[in-house]
């Protein structure tokens, strides 16, 4: 019983019914990645670590015409650093303002749309900084 009211709780208190993460994956400033969803309603988790000062960018690209992406990244704490929901297909891209906290970064993506069933498929996440002294790290670059 206490496990199903803890359940519940954590469902309550987040506002969401996503999966649990089916991927986790270390990504580094330059890094672009592939990822896939096969079920209708699922989340990918990549950790990135960060320094304060620095920022970052992410951009999820959709590969076909109906894939719909949500980012949001928490930060070392867990506390939300930034959402982004996006109701159509298409790239998503988030930009955080200068971090403040020195650790993993949690990247979520999910293909949810209204927290219910999104569409399967492939996307190619790029994963872009800027590091505290000025230095950019673009994504493929």
């Amino acid at each position: 019983m206490r496990a199903l009211l803890t359940f519940w709780f954590t469902i309550l208190c987040s506002g969401s019914l996503l999966a649990a993460p089916t991927t986790e994956i270390n990504v580094e400033c330059g890094n672009v990645v592939e990822g896939e969803f096969t079920k209708s309603i699922e989340e990918h988790k990549y950790r990135i670590k960060m320094s304060p000062g620095d920022s970052l960018q992410l951009a999820a690209t959709p590969v076909g015409d109906y894939l719909a992406i949500g980012i949001f990244i928490n930060g070392p704490s867990g506390m939300s650093v930034l959402k982004k929901r996006r109701g159509s297909s298409g790239t998503v891209s988030v930009k955080t303002k200068k971090l403040s906290g020195r650790g993993t970064y949690n990247i979520h993506i999910h293909n949810t749309y209204n927290r219910g069933p999104g569409y399967l498929g492939l996307y190619t996440l790029f994963v872009s900084c800027v590091l505290r002294d000025g230095t950019v790290t673009e994504a493929g670059g």
